[in-house]
C-alpha cells in the first residue's frame, strides 16, 4: 500500500505522476566540453602513475642495495663474499638497473664501508677503492663514451694521435713480435693465414718507418710450419723463429747466417742473450712440448737442451685449444751474480734454469696454467719479488727469494671470472718501494676485459673496457706536458669488442697512471699483438705502432718525448722481458739501437 503525503485528489496524483520526468533524461554534452576533460583525466593518471613507478623504482634500487649490504655483513673470507654475492644476484641482481645501483651507491652511500666497495665494484666491475673523486669522474667517462664523445680531460692530459701511414706486413697473433730499430721495423708475418699450407706470404717484413714501405725481406727456407712466430734481435742480426721448428739467423737486409731446426712446434718468440759468455748474443727456443733449446748466435748449433716438461694429459696438451708454448724471460732471480731463464708453460709447470748450462734451480707446478708469460724486476729494492707470473685463471705470482731459496707466492687477483693472456707489465710508483703489477684480462664476466694496476694494498685501480684485451699493454710518456710532470707515464692498450650482430672490432684505449681513459680510437680492424712505441723516424718525438688482423701495421705520430717504460711486446729487441732491460732500451736514441744489448 503506498501512502501519499498531501491533500490532492487521486486524479491529480496520476496526472503529476504521468508528465515527462525531464530531470531524469541524460544530459548530452557537446563534444567539444568532453574531450577536454577526458585529456586532462588522462593526463592525471599518468602523472600517478609514472611517480608512482619512480617512488618504487626508487625504493627498489635502495632496496636492493640494503639487501646486499646485509648479506655481505656476515661475510668474512673472500669465498663467503663471493657466496653473500651470488645470493644478491639470485634475488636481485643489477639487470638493467646497473646504472641506478652505481649512482645510488655513490651518491647515497659511503664509499669508506668496506661492504659498500664490495657491492660497488660487483656492480660495475670497476674498482678505484674509497676515491669518490676517481669514481665520479669513471662514471662521467663512461657517459661520454656511450655517446661516442671522447672523455673530459683535465689540463694537460691531451693525447695526439696523428695517423702518418699503414703497411702491409701479413697477419700477426697476440704472441707476434715487432721491433724498430733505428728507423726499420721487422715484424714476425703469419702470412695470409694462421698454419695455412704453403703460404708464400709467411716470413719477415722489414717497413721504412719514414714513409711507411714495407717488404718482405726474408721467406723461410722450410714451407713445413713456415708461419714466423717472432723475432728477437741479436748481434748485427735476426734470430728468426717458425711453428715448424726451424730457426734461422738472418743479417738485417734478410740474408741467412745459418738455419737449425728443433724437434716440435713453436708457439713464443726467442730469446736473445749471451749465454755461453762469448761475446756473442745466443737465441733461446722453447716449444710446446716445453723442451728449451739454447742455439749458439755464431753458427747455430745447440749449446744446452733441456726435455720436456709436460705431464701427460695436463693442461696445455696437444688438443688445446689456446695456441702457446713456454714462454721465456731472463734476469738475475734465483742469483745476483748469473743471470737466470725464466720458463713458464701452459700446463702448469715453472722452471728457472742457470743460462750458462740449462741446469735447472727450480721445477714447480701449480693447479692453473700459464699463458702469459712473466716479467722480471730487475731495479728492485731489497726483499721486494724477483719476478711476477699470470696464470689462465686471473691470478698474479710472485716469485721471492730468501736465504738461497725461491718461492712462488699467489698474491693477486687481477680480476674475477677471467683469464689473463697478455703479460703483466710492472710498474715503478715510489722509488724504493716494490714496484706496481699492471695486468690485462680477456673473458672477464659480462663480456669484458679489465686493466688493474695493483699493489701492496691490493687493487689500486680496474678499469673494465668493452671487449677482450690479447694484447700486452706498453707503457710510455705520450703527453705534450711533459716538462710540467717528469713522472708521467700513459698505458696504451688494445680490446677486441664483439658488438651484438657477432662482427669484432679494435678499440685502442690510452688509459693515466691513475686509471682514466684519456684518449681512444676505432681501429680499422681487431688488434691482437702489442702496440710499438719508438721514435722510428729521429725527430725525438715518440710513434705508437699497431699491426691489426687485416694485415696492416698502422702508425701515429705522438707528442711524447720520453720515458718509455715498456715499449713492446716482450719489453725490449732482445725479448727479455726484465724491466730494467725495457727502460734501458726505450731510452736509447734512434742510431743506436741496433747496437743495443742486454744488461746483466
Amino acid at each position: 500500500m503506498l501512502y501519499f503525503r498531501g491533500t490532492g485528489s487521486f486524479s491529480e496524483l496520476v496526472k503529476l505522476t504521468s508528465r515527462p520526468n525531464y530531470s531524469r533524461a541524460p544530459i548530452r554534452r557537446a563534444p567539444a566540453t568532453q574531450a577536454p576533460r577526458l585529456v586532462l583525466w588522462l593526463a592525471l593518471i599518468a602523472i600517478i602513475v609514472v611517480g608512482a613507478w619512480y617512488v618504487l623504482r626508487s625504493r627498489g634500487v635502495d632496496g636492493a642495495i640494503r639487501r646486499g649490504l646485509s648479506l655481505l655483513q656476515g661475510a668474512q673470507s673472500a669465498a663467503e663474499v663471493d657466496a653473500a654475492l651470488a645470493q644478491w644476484e639470485r634475488e636481485y641482481g643489477a639487470g638493467d638497473r646497473r646504472d641506478e645501483i652505481i649512482t645510488a651507491m655513490l651518491e647515497r652511500f659511503p664509499l669508506s664501508d668496506l661492504h659498500v666497495r664490495e657491492l660497488l665494484v660487483h656492480v660495475a666491475g670497476a674498482d678505484y677503492g674509497d676515491r669518490a673523486d676517481d669514481w665520479k669522474r669513471w662514471r662521467e667517462s663512461r657517459r661520454h663514451l656511450r655517446l661516442g664523445e671522447q672523455p673530459k680531460l683535465q689540463a694537460g692530459e691531451r693525447i695526439k694521435l696523428e695517423k702518418r701511414w699503414e703497411a702491409p706486413v701479413g697477419l700477426t697473433a697476440w704472441f707476434s713480435t715487432i721491433i724498430s730499430l733505428d728507423g726499420r721495423i721487422y715484424v714476425s708475418s703469419l702470412g695470409a693465414g694462421f698454419d695455412v699450407v704453403d703460404d708464400e706470404a709467411d716470413g719477415v717484413v722489414r717497413v721504412d718507418g719514414a714513409s711507411g714501405a714495407s717488404e718482405y725481406i726474408f721467406r723461410p727456407l722450410s714451407r713445413r710450419g713456415s708461419d714466423i712466430v717472432g723475432i728477437a734481435a741479436g748481434a748485427n742480426r735476426l734470430f728468426v723463429a717458425s711453428r715448424g721448428g726451424a730457426i734461422y739467423a738472418i743479417d738485417l737486409d734478410g740474408g741467412v747466417i745459418w738455419e737449425a731446426a728443433i724437434d716440435g712446434i713453436v708457439f713464443s718468440p726467442p730469446l736473445s742473450m749471451d749465454v755461453n759468455r762469448d761475446g756473442m748474443d745466443d737465441a733461446v727456443i722453447a716449444t710446446r712440448t716445453g723442451r728449451i733449446v739454447a742455439l749458439s748466435g755464431a753458427n747455430g748449433k745447440p749449446i744446452w737442451s733441456l726435455g720436456a716438461s709436460r705431464r701427460p694429459g695436463g693442461r696445455g696438451s696437444a688438443n688445446d685449444e689456446v695456441a702457446a708454448a713456454a714462454t721465456l724471460a731472463a734476469g738475475h732471480i734465483a742469483s745476483d751474480s748469473s743471470p737466470d731463464i725464466l720458463a713458464v708453460f701452459p700446463d702448469a709447470t715453472l722452471r728457472i734454469l742457470l743460462s750458462a748450462t740449462g741446469a735447472p734451480r727450480l721445477e714447480q707446478t701449480e693447479r692453473a696454467g700459464f699463458l702469459a708469460g712473466s716479467v722480471v724486476c730487475g731495479n728492485r729494492p731489497a726483499g721486494a719479488p724477483r719476478a711476477y707470473i699470470a696464470d689462465r685463471e686471473a691470478r698474479i705470482w710472485s716469485l721471492t727469494r730468501a736465504e738461497r731459496k725461491v718461492d712462488l707466492v699467489p698474491t693477486w687477483m687481477a680480476a674475477q671470472q677471467a683469464t689473463v693472456i697478455a703479460v703483466p707489465r710492472t710498474i715503478d710508483l715510489v722509488e724504493g718501494n716494490a714496484p706496481a703489477v699492471l695486468a690485462c684480462t680477456s673473458g672477464a664476466a659480462r663480456g669484458g676485459g679489465a686493466v688493474s694496476l695493483l699493489d701492496a694494498t691490493g687493487v689500486r685501480w680496474r678499469y673494465v673496457v668493452d671487449g677482450a684485451v690479447w694484447s700486452t699493454p706498453v707503457v710510455a710518456n705520450l703527453s705534450r706536458e711533459r716538462e710540467k710532470d717528469a713522472g708521467r707515464r700513459e698505458i696504451v692498450v688494445c680490446s677486441v669488442v664483439t658488438d651484438l650482430d657477432g662482427q669484432q672490432r679494435g678499440v685502442l684505449l690510452v688509459l693515466s697512471m691513475d686509471g682514466h681513459v684519456l684518449r681512444t680510437l676505432d681501429l680499422p680492424a681487431p688488434a691482437d699483438a702489442a702496440p710499438l712505441i719508438c721514435d722510428i723516424d729521429g725527430d725525438q718525438k715518440l710513434d705508437l705502432l699497431i699491426a691489426d688482423r687485416a694485415g696492416m701495421l698502422h702508425c701515429y705520430a705522438t707528442e711524447g718525448v720520453g720515458p718509455v717504460e715498456w715499449g713492446s711486446f716482450l719489453g725490449d729487441t732482445h725479448n727479455t722481458s726484465n724491466s730494467v732491460n725495457a727502460y734501458s732500451f726505450g731510452q736509447t736514441p734512434f742510431g743506436y739501437q741496433a747496437r743495443w744489448r742486454p744488461g746483466f
